[in-house]
């Protein structure tokens, strides 16, 4: 009896035995960390010393709760890309000032605003299969995406398509 009750006493056992929704819950979240985790580390060896690299570690920060909210919940909440989307572009006009890339800033911003764009039409098009949380995200992911420039952009709206369409 004693031992029962100090392996019932772990938690990752009691979940797995009593909740098995939770310990589903527990494997999704770690999964996506470490997705996150190994995205992060090959985003730093893509991106180096490019002046672009804050926005992309926050994006990759915040990639990951904004993908378990998602997966869990099918939204994308406003308090993380709305302000996700404001400081990095905010963090990429600073870059353009201290590079006088303004010609960068600018693919960026026409970036977001298409891609925001598309998804928009998608949304209205078909709501049940394209969300609003999906449309803002997407002004977010464009913005960065276009930094890097257009062949970047339009391999970062193929892949989120093919992900959208197996997830």
């Amino acid at each position: 009896e004693g031992y029962a009750r100090r392996v019932n006493s772990i938690p990752t056992i009691r979940a797995v035995v009593h909740e098995p929704r939770a310990a589903a819950r527990t494997t999704l979240r770690l999964v996506v960390a470490l997705c996150g985790l190994a995205a992060l580390i090959g985003l730093v060896a893509r991106v180096g010393d490019d002046r672009g690299f804050p926005v992309v570690v926050l994006l990759a920060v915040v990639a990951v709760p904004l993908s378990i909210i998602d997966l869990e919940e099918h939204r994308l909440p406003n308090h993380l890309v709305i302000p996700t989307t404001l400081v990095a572009t905010a963090l990429l006009a600073a870059a353009a000032l201290a590079t006088d890339a303004f010609d960068v800033l600018l693919r960026a911003i026409l970036g977001g605003v298409t891609m925001f764009g598309l998804y928009l039409a998608c949304a209205l098009a078909s709501p049940r299969s394209v969300g609003m949380g999906d449309v803002k995200l997407a002004a977010l992911l464009g913005l960065v995406l276009g930094w890097f420039g257009w062949s970047t952009w339009v391999a970062g709206l193929v892949l989120a398509v093919v992900i959208g369409a197996v997830v």
